[in-house]
């Protein structure tokens, strides 16, 4: 596949789970944020929907942890669309998680990061934290790559893309091109939705301002190999701190700190949230680099 047709794709992939999402959380209080990961093979694979293969996924999801540091399953649901498989849990909720898997071994996993809103009473800030988008792509990521390799049969590289969004309706698949009546749009505040992009302190406390602005809807694309991604280690590590670190320039930070781009981790930078990975870790052989 041509990287114009990679790039098609995953707009497409992208405008689809960010309107299924607006659709079923419409009356959710605003601002409300979706981070979206993508995923389309260079070389596409052909996965066959039938009963057969939607009963073995959603046995698998009965037992697949998907999030890292997590315990229990990720997905209480899976579904048939046109020519995709679906598997999600908590619709219409901040606790929302849907996965579109294709036919082609293509892509895309999306959830709402936790928000953290100001104690000042601006409500057209909501703060997220960098180590939750880190370890939320890497989960994502794995996730994808072993539905295109093991299950669709793609092979090579793949195009990523990486989507966060203040809030559902300033996407541009959501947003009306005309002023509307409606709520949200009707909300004065609504224009001035943005993201604040916070990041773990070394002690216990409020997690501190990292970003240099706030901003919108923010992307990030990079390419990796397949088997980079699905395979737990230093690749996958690697992949996605390239992938995160591209989203995270345009809220004017260089690169994740929680990610390092020759693979490895640095604990210190994930606070409190290194306990949710430390197991993944450590089971899986990736280095764990020093403070600096």
């Amino acid at each position: 596949m041509g990287a114009a047709d990679q790039g098609d794709r995953l707009r497409e992939l992208e405008r689809g789970v960010v309107t299924t999402a607006a659709r079923s959380s419409a009356q959710i209080p605003r601002p409300f944020p979706l981070l979206a990961v993508s995923l389309v093979p260079d070389l596409p694979g052909d996965m066959i929907v039938d009963g057969a293969a939607v009963d073995r996924i959603r046995r698998q999801a009965e037992h697949e942890v998907v999030m890292l540091g997590a315990y229990t399953p990720t997905f209480q649901e899976v579904s048939v669309g046109h020519r995709r498989i679906i598997a999600e849990s908590g619709a219409g909720t901040a606790q929302a998680v849907r996965a579109e898997l294709h036919t082609d071994g293509a892509g895309t996993f999306a959830l709402h990061p936790q928000a953290i809103y100001p104690s000042s009473g601006e409500e057209v800030k909501v703060g997220i934290v960098d180590a939750e988008i880190a370890s939320r792509t890497v989960s994502a990521l794995r996730f994808l790559a072993r539905h295109a390799r093991d299950r669709a049969g793609a092979t090579g590289s793949a195009l990523l893309r990486l989507m966060l969004v203040s809030d559902l309706s300033l996407h541009p698949a959501v947003q009306p091109k005309l002023h509307s009546e409606e709520w949200p749009y009707n909300d004065p505040r609504h224009g001035r939705y943005a993201v604040d992009l916070l990041t773990p302190t070394k002690i216990a406390g409020a997690p501190r301002a990292w970003g240099a602005r706030g901003v919108r809807l923010a992307h990030g694309e990079s390419v990796a190999w397949l088997d980079d991604l699905a395979d737990n280690g230093p690749a996958l590590v690697k992949a996605a701190a390239h992938l995160v670190g591209d989203l995270l320039q345009v809220y004017g930070v260089a690169e994740n700190a929680q990610l390092r781009r020759d693979g490895s981790l640095s604990p210190y930078a994930w606070g409190a949230d290194w306990r949710t990975v430390e197991r993944w870790v450590q089971q899986s052989g990736i280095p764990v680099s020093g403070e600096g």
